[in-house]
């Protein structure tokens, strides 16, 4: 028989994609964007790329991801829950003594990115792992990998997966609400 646990991340968070685009591509957002005055988020969120750019199927912006995609509970805005089968909760983030292993991603390059950052807030993290019964839970077998995301004046620092006992936990998957959105454009013309 074994013991099972829930571990959440609960709090702020992000979702962030990043695509490459042509020069030419380039230069119909950005007269698109000039002859409409609309923001670079109005065109994200409503997925007008696919109009705007007519020689490829651009899909939605999560989708948008071929330079990289990151999301996770941003380290320093968000509290992680253990919760064993007596439902004893046990909030973990003034603990200090859990492993964090921090994975740099600076994006830079000669290449025209568009980021797209969407902030979310809830359940980031909803996993679970089991224990064989003659176990104690340690709080020393955990294990955060975190993605740190570097974008010019953009940095943060997103949970990417938990481990315990040096096994990665399955999640359920995130129940979050977007509470923002934010593109960014590098040209490299």
């Amino acid at each position: 028989m074994s013991k099972k646990y829930t571990i959440q991340i609960v709090g702020y968070g992000s979702e962030i994609v990043q695509a490459k685009y042509s020069d030419e591509e380039m230069d119909k957002i950005m007269l698109y964007l000039n002859e409409t005055g609309h923001e670079l988020e109005d065109i994200t969120l409503n997925n007008l790329f696919s109009e705007i750019i007519d020689d490829r199927e651009i899909y939605d912006w999560f989708e948008q991801d071929d330079m990289g995609h990151y999301y996770g509970g941003e380290i320093d805005s968000c509290s992680l829950y253990i919760n064993d089968e007596e439902n004893n909760i046990h909030q973990m983030d003034e603990d200090g003594k859990i492993t964090i292993e921090y994975n740099r991603h600076e994006i830079t390059g000669k290449d025209n990115i568009i980021t797209t950052v969407s902030q979310e807030k809830g359940i980031l993290f909803d996993g679970e792992f089991e224990l064989d019964d003659d176990e104690v839970f340690d709080t020393k077998k955990l294990k955060l990998v975190v993605d740190e995301i570097e974008y010019e004046d953009y940095e943060v620092s997103l949970i990417k997966t938990i481990e315990y006992n040096n096994e990665e936990i399955t999640e359920h998957g995130p129940d979050t609400r977007g509470k923002g959105i934010e593109s960014y454009m590098n040209l490299t013309w």
